[in-house]
């Protein structure tokens, strides 16, 4: 419908002239299609609107989304570091260490786990460990940089090992340890073995070699007797080379009478390879015994043995020998006339730097000597 301009006559919409008055009507606009157009333009500019705030809303919620993210990661990482720097590998390494030196028995059971599913890790068993450690201060301090940059001990004797999580997030470790289980040999019949005081097994033969332990590394004072004799040999059992050491427990048989001299017996003092000292059992009935020949020596031993025979123009077979390691990579060697009990010399190696010292009888020392190599 169009309305006249000029007499307000509503005419039809297809109307070009007022029926009225004859106005002309081309130009006026029906009133439905202004009204169409008014309702589409707020219809359009409410669906405009609504897009905008759509877009808005979705815009808001990405940026919060994404702040919340944000938040989490910063805490993530924070919270990562702050364990690294206090409760990381390093430090649990360092802890365990620590428990050692300290000689914290119950804190160092915590923290080792065995090679071996027969052996018991407990504050007795682990005492020798600490004994030895009290001993070799040294021995502690390469331990722990060995142990954050390789994650083993330079001999084996420990290596770091992850047991699980905390909290589902973090690694946990602790030191697993190479068990021992030592040779040893002996002549005595019924005789009583013991390791530092505990009863390890009852000989039946007069000649047999027995396996003992498993046993954590560490210091050793090994003790056979029967009602007529006894026998001791202290010695350190660190490190996997060492893990089936022979230890000769072996009864001098041309006497049956108590005596100390040669005694079978190590060192526990710190010192160099170069000047070692000893000291002597005073067992009321303490005898030493033949040794091995050179082919049942580990392999470091034999290298000792080949430096003694050149040194002193011998050959590697004229005598039996005993081999043991009072030090780390610092080894041992009796020499006596083979076939008997008779001690010859005493030697010390040190295998890393390829030093020989002899033990001076006169002085109670080791003395280095001139390989010519």
């Amino acid at each position: 419908m169009k309305i006249c301009p000029n007499c307000q006559h509503a005419n039809e919409a297809t109307n070009d002239f007022c029926e009225n008055c004859g106005a002309d009507l081309s130009q006026v606009v029906s009133q439905q299609h202004a009204q169409a157009r008014k309702t589409g333009k707020v219809h359009g500019e409410s669906r405009q609107n609504q897009g905008y705030s759509r877009a808005d809303n979705h815009r808001f919620s990405r940026l919060k989304i994404g702040g919340s993210v944000l938040v989490i990661i910063l805490i993530a990482v924070i919270g990562f570091g702050y364990h690294q720097y206090h409760a990381g590998k390093d430090q649990q390494i360092a802890a365990v260490v620590k428990s050692m030196t300290g000689q914290k028995q119950t804190k160092l059971v915590e923290n080792l786990v065995s090679d071996n599913a027969d052996f018991k890790i407990s504050k007795q068993s682990v005492q020798p460990l600490l004994t030895y450690i009290q001993k070799h201060p040294q021995y502690a301090r390469d331990l722990k940089m060995d142990l954050q940059h390789n994650g083993h001990s330079s001999d084996y004797t420990f290596v770091v090992k992850q047991v699980g999580t905390k909290w589902t997030l973090f690694p946990t470790f602790k030191l697993r340890v190479t068990t021992m289980e030592p040779l040893i040999s002996t002549n005595l019949k019924d005789a009583t073995l013991e390791a530092n005081g505990g009863e390890l097994v009852e000989t039946k033969n007069a000649h047999a070699t027995y396996k003992v332990g498993p046993l954590c590394p560490g210091t050793y004072r090994f003790k056979l007797s029967n009602s007529d004799r006894t026998i001791t040999h202290k010695v350190n059992l660190m490190g996997r080379k060492n893990t089936h050491e022979l230890i000769s427990l072996v009864a001098n048989e041309k006497s049956s009478t108590a005596t100390t001299a040669n005694a079978d017996t190590t060192t526990d003092t710190d010192s160099d390879s170069s000047e070692l000292d000893t000291e002597n059992s005073t067992e009321s009935d303490t005898q030493s015994g033949t040794g091995s020949t050179y082919d049942d020596l580990s392999s470091s031993a034999q290298t000792a043995v080949s430096k003694i025979a050149a040194t002193t123009d011998s050959d590697v077979n004229d005598y039996d020998y005993t081999e043991s390691e009072p030090y780390t990579d610092v080894y041992e060697i009796k020499c006596y006339t083979s076939g008997t009990s008779d001690l010859v010399d005493t030697y010390r190696y040190d295998d890393v730097h390829g030093i020989l010292a002899l033990y001076n009888s006169d002085t109670g020392k080791f003395e280095t000597v001139d390989t010519n190599e």
